[in-house]
């Protein structure tokens, strides 16, 4: 089976992902303490290469059932051990 992959994290359509996000005005240079907020996905599907060399990947999102397009460098892919 040829399943297509993505370019820089081996990441697939139906794999579940995770996506940091930063809080407004955080720095993390000044505050400690760890600030950890993720959004929970679903890859569904793999889009082409952009120009610049970026892979998108679409993304299902368990809080909202919303898809966003976002950029394969900022997913992270949950463990499923």
């Amino acid at each position: 089976m040829n399943e297509k992959s993505s370019l820089l994290k081996n990441l697939r359509a139906g794999d579940l992902v995770y996506y940091k996000i930063k809080p407004e005005g955080w720095d993390r240079s000044t505050e400690k303490g760890a600030i950890d907020l993720r959004r929970i996905g679903l890859i569904v599907e793999l889009e082409k290469e952009t120009g610049m060399g970026f892979q998108m990947i679409r993304v299902l999102w368990d809080d909202d059932d919303k898809i966003d397009c976002i950029a394969e460098n900022y997913l992270h892919k949950i463990d499923e051990a």
